[in-house]
């Protein structure tokens, strides 16, 4: 048997030899090199997304170097007057009886009511004359604050043209943001429209916050005041 094999060994030695190297490289090559080579293929795709992102960050980065805090913060709060991410119900108080006291009508009381979780109803009983309740109604739309006049209840009721009235106004707010955005995102800009609304606000000077206690479901009484707010605006959302 050993004759046998060493026999064939001898003899087709010129054939065996580079087979079997061959068989030994062609299983090098599938378990060994090709493994390799896709690796190095998938940490070069690593790298150059890594570079991609880098290079990202760094023109980020140069971009927040240049902006301009000041003007930043100016124009948050232009927004924030206009539409600020709660109820802010003291300032909504504030902006009812000060557009009273300046169209000459006598604010009684104002009560809340939720509508949905982006807006709230301010019902608002006034006494005054006709064109007093008209130039109430036109400040409350022109107003930077963003809210609609719903419903109009008005009669009879007091001396000469002296009359009553129930005025029903949707106030707007936005839910806050679920996230930031991410690190990797391109720096948000503002488009010709927000640009357009920044400028028609920035032509009335933002006052500070008005600090008066918030209303509840029951009515508030109210005695006309003077509080200062911005000139105003046309609703946005008409």
């Amino acid at each position: 048997m050993k004759n046998l094999f060493h026999f064939f060994i001898s003899e087709y030695k010129l054939f065996i030899y580079p087979a079997v190297v061959g068989l030994a490289s062609l299983v090098l090559i599938i378990f060994l090199i090709i493994p390799q080579i896709k690796n190095l293929l998938a940490n070069q795709g690593n790298l150059n997304e890594e570079q991609k992102r880098l290079n990202l960050l760094d023109v980020k980065a140069k971009e927040l170097e240049a902006l301009d805090t000041s003007n930043i913060n100016g124009k948050l709060l232009l927004t924030l007057s206009a539409l600020p991410v709660d109820k802010d119900l003291p300032t909504i108080i504030g902006v009812l009886r000060n557009t009273a006291n300046q169209s000459g009508i006598i604010l009684q009381s104002i009560h809340f009511s939720q509508k949905g979780d982006k807006s709230y109803i301010v019902g608002a009983d006034l006494v005054g004359t006709t064109s007093s309740l008209g130039v109430f109604l036109e400040m409350i739309e022109k107003s930077p604050r963003v809210m609609r006049v719903l419903s109009i209840d008005s009669g009879g009721g007091g001396a000469g043209n002296t009359i009553t009235a129930s005025v029903s106004i949707e106030v707007f707010y936005p839910p806050g943001p679920k996230s930031l955005g991410s690190v990797d995102a391109p720096l948000p800009k503002l488009s010709d429209k927000d640009q357009v609304i920044l400028s028609n606000l920035s032509k009335t000077p933002v006052t500070s916050l008005i600090s008066v206690a918030s209303g509840s479901a029951t009515p508030v009484s109210l005695a006309p005041a003077a509080v200062p707010i911005p000139a105003g605006k046309d609703n946005p959302f008409e």
